[in-house]
C-alpha cells in the first residue's frame, strides 16, 4: 500500500487573519516554523481531527487542509476529534 500527502489551499485572504486567541477554543496549534517572514503551523481541528496547515507573512494568510492517497483517492488527513 502507498500513501502520499498532498496539500490543497482552501482560501487566501489579506484582511481576516484571526488571531490564535480567537481559535484556541477549536484548534490545536502542533508545530510552528519560520521561514524569512513567513509563519507556518501544523494545526489540528479538535471536533473533526482534520489537520490544516496555517501560514501567515507580512500582508497574506492562508489555510491548507491536508490530505492523504489511499487506494488511489484524496482523502482529508483526519484522526478522531476529542
Amino acid at each position: 500500500m502507498t500513501i502520499s500527502v498532498s496539500l490543497f489551499a482552501c482560501g487566501e485572504t489579506e484582511e481576516e487573519v484571526v488571531p490564535k486567541e480567537e481559535f484556541s477554543s477549536s484548534f490545536e496549534i502542533l508545530s510552528e516554523d519560520k521561514l524569512y517572514l513567513t509563519t507556518i503551523e501544523k494545526i489540528k481541528d479538535k471536533e473533526t481531527g482534520c489537520y490544516y496547515l496555517s501560514s501567515t507573512g507580512t500582508k497574506k494568510a492562508a489555510l491548507t487542509q491536508m490530505f492523504v492517497e489511499k487506494d488511489g483517492a484524496s482523502v482529508p488527513y483526519c484522526e478522531g476529534g476529542s
